[in-house]
Order: C-alpha cells, then structure tokens, then sequence
C-alpha cells in the first residue's frame, strides 16, 4: 500500500482513541493494522496463484489430449489408406481410412465402431471431431453411411474386403 492510503485508513481512527493508548496499545494497534494489511496481500497473492494453477492444468488437458490423438493416429498410420478420390465423410476421421462399420456417436459424427472404442478405451471423452463431451457411451450404426459406402464401393469397383485390416 502507499504512505497516503495508510494514512487515510489511520485517519478513520478516533484521534480521542489514539491519544489515550499508551505505548503497548499503539504497537497493539499497529500489529492489528499490520496483521490485515499482510492478509489483504497473501490473500491476493494467493488468487492470483489459483488462477495460475488453473490455467496451467486448463493447458495440461489441452496437451494430454492431444498427445492421446497423435498417438492414436501414430497407432493408425501403418493401416492401408483410403482408396483414391474417395468422399471424405467414407473415412474414420481417427484412422483416415474408409469405414467398414460406420457408428454415431452421441456428438453427430460418425467413426469406425473400432476406432471410436480404442478411442473412449484411452480415457479421453471429447469428440476427437468435435471436441465436445460425448453425452452417452451409446455408438449407433450408421446405417445409411454404410450403405452409401457400400454402393459407392460397388460404382467404382472398390472391393471392401481390401480394406479390412484398416479398420
């Protein structure tokens, strides 16, 4: 605090009061005054370290998350790639590749049923699409996905069977 605040917040003080204490009961006084002046400051103090904490473990599950997605894409890059031209919404947007069993999950977007259990299997409940929080563990087939896959296969002589061990 600054020499004119203290001597605003002294001035609120009975000079009556001041005049009739003693020795002891001004160092009383100022210790009082003191002890919520350092409490005013570690109380401060200590917000701002909550912030900070907060901030720095916001930014851990930001960089937790996205080592989880690198490492499952790692785990997915060996797998065969999507055939050419192939409409990206065929595709599994964890493993790049077109899927086989197509799934809803409770965010709107459609995985690899596989896929989206490895995923969940790692602990991590966002959407890897979205980013959102995944509502209910329930994966619905994506039945209509899975046929336009299908005839999409058929139009351009993509046999799926090839297409197996990516998924």
């Amino acid at each position: 605090m600054e020499m004119e605040d203290e001597l605003d917040e002294m001035e609120l003080i009975n000079r009556s009061t001041l005049l009739k204490l003693d020795g002891q009961g001004m160092r009383k006084l100022a210790m009082e005054y003191a002890r919520d002046v350092v409490k005013k400051e570690l109380e401060k103090e200590l917000k701002q370290h909550v912030e900070e904490i907060n901030s720095e473990t916001t930014e851990c599950a930001k960089m937790a998350y996205i080592l989880a997605k690198a490492a499952l894409r790692k785990e997915f890059s060996h797998l065969m790639p999507k055939p050419s031209n192939c409409p990206n919404h065929f595709c599994c947007p964890i493993s790049g590749c077109i899927m086989i069993d197509p799934v809803l999950a409770s965010t709107g977007m459609s995985y690899e049923r596989k896929n989206i259990e490895v995923w969940r299997k790692a602990g991590i409940r966002k959407c890897p699409k979205t980013r959102l929080y995944f509502t209910s563990k329930v994966l619905v087939q994506n039945q209509i996905l899975k046929v336009a896959i299908s005839e999409w296969c058929q139009n351009k002589s993509i046999d799926l069977s090839n297409y197996l061990s990516c998924n």
